[in-house]
C-alpha cells in the first residue's frame, strides 16, 4: 500500500494539473509539487489545513462545492475564486469527485484537478460560448450566469453596471445580500425552481429571476442564469411583499 501511495504522490507531481486530495471536511491531505507551483504554498503549510482557507475562497464557494457533491459526488468545470500565497488573483478550473472505497459505499475523501485558466478573458466566455457572451452584451438588461459552486462565469454590460457583478467572483457578493438567506445559486439548484425576488439599483426597481439551466450536456441543471426586467408598475406593494415572502421561505 505505501507503494502504491509512493506512485500515486510521483503521478501527481507530474502531472500538469494540481492533483489534489482532502478528508471529507476538506482538509489537505495531499499536496504536490503542481499544487506548491500553482499557488505558492509549500506542501508543509498546505497539508492538514482546509482548502477553502489555503485557496482563500469564501465560505459561501466552499458551501457551494460542499453541496454540489452532495447532489451528484461530483464537480464538474467550476471556477474555484482562489487567490496565490500573497494574495494575487487565480482563478481555477475544478473538477472534484468523492473517493469511495472498492466494494461498498465508505467515503474516503474527495479527490480535486485544479488548473489554471489560462487567461483572464477565459473566465467570461466559458460559459456561455464568446458567441452568446456578445449577445448578451447586446441585451439592455442585466443577465448573468453562475455555476454550480456559486462563482459568476459571465455577466453582461448591465449586469456589471447595474449591480457590480464580476465574473470570477461570488454570485452572493451581488445577487444574495438582500434575501439574507444563504447563496442564491445553491437554493435554485437544490430546489430545481425558478427564485424572484426585487432588486434596487440607482433608484430603480428591477424584477430579478434566477433559473436552473443545464449547458453542458443533456445532465441536469449546472448553471443558474440570472436575468433583470424593470420592475412591473401595476404589482402592488402589498403582492411584491408577499413574492418576496414567499422566495424567501423557499431557502
Amino acid at each position: 500500500m505505501a507503494r502504491l501511495g509512493s506512485w500515486g504522490v510521483a503521478l501527481a507531481d507530474l502531472s500538469r494539473e494540481a492533483l489534489v486530495t482532502t478528508d471529507l471536511q476538506f482538509r489537505v491531505v495531499s499536496w504536490p509539487a503542481a499544487a506548491e507551483a500553482l499557488l505558492g504554498w509549500p506542501r508543509a503549510r498546505a497539508v492538514g489545513f482546509g482548502l477553502g482557507s489555503v485557496l482563500s475562497l469564501s465560505s459561501s464557494t466552499m458551501n457551494g462545492v460542499r453541496e454540489a457533491l452532495d447532489r451528484s459526488s461530483q464537480l464538474k468545470d467550476a471556477l474555484l475564486p482562489a487567490r496565490r500565497l500573497g494574495g494575487v488573483r487565480c482563478p481555477l478550473r475544478a473538477n472534484a469527485q468523492i473517493v469511495r472505497n472498492v466494494g461498498s459505499e465508505e467515503s474516503l475523501g474527495i479527490a480535486f484537478a485544479l488548473s489554471p485558466m489560462e487567461e483572464e478573458g477565459d473566465i467570461s466566455q466559458e460559459p456561455p460560448p464568446a458567441w452568446l457572451g456578445r449577445l448578451m452584451d447586446c441585451i439592455n438588461l442585466p443577465v448573468a450566469v453562475a455555476d454550480v459552486v456559486g462563482t459568476l462565469r459571465y455577466a453582461n454590460f448591465a449586469a456589471r453596471a447595474q449591480f457590480g457583478l464580476e465574473p470570477g467572483r461570488p454570485c452572493c457578493v451581488g445577487m444574495c445580500a438582500e434575501a439574507g438567506t444563504g447563496c442564491r445559486s445553491a437554493r435554485v439548484l437544490n430546489s430545481l425552481s425558478p427564485s424572484y425576488w426585487e432588486a434596487h439599483s440607482n433608484g430603480r426597481r428591477i424584477d430579478m429571476t434566477a433559473s436552473p439551466v443545464t449547458l453542458t450536456g443533456s445532465g441536469p441543471p449546472d448553471h443558474v442564469l440570472y436575468l433583470g426586467v424593470p420592475a412591473q408598475p401595476h404589482l402592488s406593494p402589498e403582492l411584491r411583499k408577499f413574492f418576496r415572502a414567499v422566495d424567501e421561505n423557499l431557502a
